[in-house]
């Protein structure tokens, strides 16, 4: 009885070089090739600094309507007492907006990243990535 030693040669994928950049314009054009090698070469860099910088944009345009709402507000009405609204307390409730509100929107991926990494490899007993999933 022969017995043949053959070994399979294991193929690694292609380091995809700028796939962060070109991902961003790839993604609408041949979304199926580009998820494809994401899911081999997690890209979370330039994404996520693109996405931050959208909402800090978006926080700026609607921050003064969310003051208006938020002086509006009968809970703030109430904590001032009848007294008006100063030029510092419209100030700082921009502010707050802007930052707070970018802050929390930048952490929401991570957070849902995190629940699903966790849901998928504990609870589910499967094999994921933080990094893959979060990309």
């Amino acid at each position: 009885m022969e017995q043949s030693n053959a070994t399979e040669a294991v193929v690694q994928p292609q380091k995809t070089s700028g796939l962060s950049f070109t991902g961003l314009a790839q993604i609408f054009y041949a979304p199926t090739a580009f998820y494809e090698k994401l899911k081999n070469e997690p890209k979370i860099l330039v994404p996520y600094l693109v996405y931050f910088i959208l909402i800090v944009i978006s926080m700026f345009m609607i921050s003064e309507l969310l003051v208006q709402h938020q002086i509006s507000s009968p809970q703030l009405q109430e904590r001032l007492q009848g007294q008006p609204v100063t030029p510092q307390l419209r100030q700082i409730l921009y502010w707050q907006i802007i930052i707070g509100g970018s802050l929390v929107m930048a952490l929401a991926p991570l957070l849902a990243a995190a629940m699903a990494t966790f849901w998928g490899n504990f609870v589910f007993a499967g094999k994921s990535k933080f990094k893959s999933i979060l990309s």
